[in-house]
């Protein structure tokens, strides 16, 4: 509602009331007969302009009409800014009476008595009924929209925690001024972590790639909008996700009606920064202050900490160092007192599955705004021609990091005339996914050994593009995405024992082109499906029919996922014997 001037409002009031009284007044004595006739006496020179008199008579009626009207009109106005006292009316008489030593009227003679609110039908005529009844109908729909929105919240309100700034937007700070080892994070964690949008529309999985030893045709690949594809670095998800959570649908300042309470430290940002630094009373500082902090919370006391949610960008191990030594990352989750919190982590520790350690999908690159992206990309997919049978995307290891099994693979690749090699020691492929998502787009399987861990963001990416995931550790998906994953590996992957392929000499190449085409096309289509809750949407998304990850989170924190978290799936491998 616009401002307005409070002395404005009183001289245009008196200077209507004026109007109006006086009106009133030359109404009252045109109608009293009596009055008039004296009026008439008094007046007997001009009697006999008879006409006259009418005419000016009439005048006077069109003026008091015209008087009516306009004031009719603009108490309208007033009711239509939302201008509301006891009554305009009551109001205007009682500023009116102030500044002209005039009397109140007793309540009677009041349009309304000012201790009830006043119906703004009964002020100003027509015009203010039909204003009145539009604002009446309007508030009717405010209401009923609120009352929808609070049904459907029921039991959905989330409340985000407003920590302090050394716990979030401090840590982004301290990466973009050039304060930490990591120089080029910063540039991750722009466009509301999404990062930097892929400048090149048309990309090959040859292009600088000197040691591809595939027969893989040159197929250019032109799907990569900027507006939707991004260098999303694989520890992104603890900003992505706070960007998407401010935009929740019911979020709530109060946390008393909350079933859920989200804390938005960063604190893969935090360990990341001091990841090589020997002393652990540096590496620790932050996190064991936001313990503290946390645990004076009157809302965490409530509940002991069972509804608050944390997202971990970050893998398990990077967060549970041993107490008092000089090994990798920090304690925080060795603290018994966060036992009963949610923790949401893109690798879990699938060794001890009792302690509220969820895994949740790598982000991958594609980030569609509306369904129609999603439709559009899943078409792309299924009409993907896939003439290669094998590919690999990925970088020599040591041997103390499954560089042994890499190894296997990467000399069994090359020496294959149906599996690709994208050698990412030759090519950064976390600034160019378009490279590597243009490689699984043409390839029918995709290898996924252990990295530096068991997980990889190159399984997602692969499941993305519509390429089937190959396993070798159990650990890498099947015991890892409890809410993303289907329940049945084998229904969307392909599982190879570690062991036929280092003790046995497997030939893994082969092993793959011997599974059926029948088994590959039901996979492909389940991946098909599976490819809406494996992306993470644009924040401010629309969403219609699909859930996107984010979504597929918010349900089972809240409970409102529809079905149990799926068991520890067992590996399939009947078609490896």
């Amino acid at each position: 509602m616009p401002a307005h001037d409070p002395g404005m409002k009183v001289s245009s009031r008196n200077l209507l009331l004026d109007m109006f009284f006086s009106a009133q007044s030359v109404q009252e004595l045109s109608n009293n007969k009596p009055a008039a006739a004296a009026a008439a006496a008094a007046a007997a020179p001009c009697a006999a302009a008879k006409p006259l008199r009418h005419t000016a008579m009439q005048i006077v009626k069109w003026i008091v009409s015209l008087t009516l009207v306009a004031l009719a009109i603009v108490m309208a106005m007033y009711a239509a800014l939302g201008f509301e006292e006891n009554t305009l009316l009551n109001t205007m008489w009682y500023d009116y009476a102030a500044t002209t030593n005039n009397t109140a009227p007793s309540n009677h003679h009041l349009l309304v008595p000012p201790s009830s609110p006043a119906p703004k039908a009964a002020i100003g005529g027509g015009a203010a009924a039909a204003g009145s009844g539009l604002e009446k109908e309007l508030n009717q729909a405010e209401v009923l929209q609120q009352q929808q929105e609070q049904e459907d919240c029921a039991g959905r309100y989330i409340h985000i925690y407003a920590l302090p700034e050394l716990f979030n937007s401090a840590l982004i700070e301290e990466y973009c001024d050039g304060r930490t080892i990591w120089p080029t994070v910063c540039n991750t964690l722009i466009n509301k972590g999404l990062g930097d949008p892929i400048v090149t529309s048309v990309a090959t999985a040859q292009e600088g790639n000197n040691s591809s030893s595939s027969s893989s045709s040159s197929k250019s690949v032109d799907f990569f909008s900027p507006k939707l594809w991004y260098q999303t670095d694989q520890f992104a998800l603890e900003v992505m996700v706070h960007e998407r959570m401010k935009l929740y649908e019911c979020l709530t300042e109060d946390p008393s009606l909350a079933s859920a309470l989200y804390l938005p430290y960063y604190v893969g940002l935090d360990v990341a920064r001091n990841l090589f630094n020997p002393l652990v009373q540096v590496r620790d500082k932050l996190s064991l202050k936001f313990v503290g902090w946390l645990l004076a919370q009157p809302e965490w006391r409530r509940r002991q900490g069972e509804d608050h949610v944390l997202v971990l960008g970050r893998v398990v191990w990077d967060f549970l160092r041993k107490d008092a030594t000089n090994e990798w990352g920090i304690a925080m989750l060795r603290d018994p007192e966060l036992g009963n919190m949610t923790k949401l982590l893109i690798e879990r520790n699938p060794y001890a599955p009792n302690t509220k350690m969820i895994g949740i999908p790598y982000p991958t690159s594609f980030h569609p705004e509306t369904d129609a992206d999603v439709e559009a990309w899943q078409t792309v997919v299924t009409e993907s021609s896939r003439d290669n049978l094998v590919s690999f995307a990925g970088a020599p290891r040591k041997v103390e990091f499954n560089g042994k099994l890499r190894g296997t693979l990467l000399h069994q690749c090359m020496e294959s005339e149906n599996c690709t090699l994208l050698d990412c020691s030759k090519i950064s492929c976390p600034k160019n996914p378009q490279y590597v998502t243009g490689l699984f787009l043409r390839s029918v399987f995709c290898l996924q050994p252990p990295g530096d861990s068991p997980t990889r963001k190159g399984i997602f990416d692969c499941l993305v593009a519509g390429c089937i995931p190959v396993f070798f550790s159990n650990d890498s998906a099947y015991a890892q995405y409890l809410w993303h994953l289907p329940r049945n590996g084998s229904s969307y992957s392909v599982f190879i024992n570690e062991n036929q392929v280092q003790e046995n000499g497997d030939n893994v190449i082969e092993m793959l082109a011997s599974i059926s085409s029948t088994r590959v096309k039901k996979m492909q289509q389940t991946i098909v499906g599976m490819i809406p809750g494996l992306v993470y949407a644009k924040p401010g998304y629309k969403r219609m029919e699909f859930k996107d990850a984010f979504d597929i989170i918010i349900d089972h924190v809240l409970g409102k996922s529809g079905s149990a978290s799926p068991p520890h799936l067992e590996s399939d491998s009947q078609d490896h014997n």
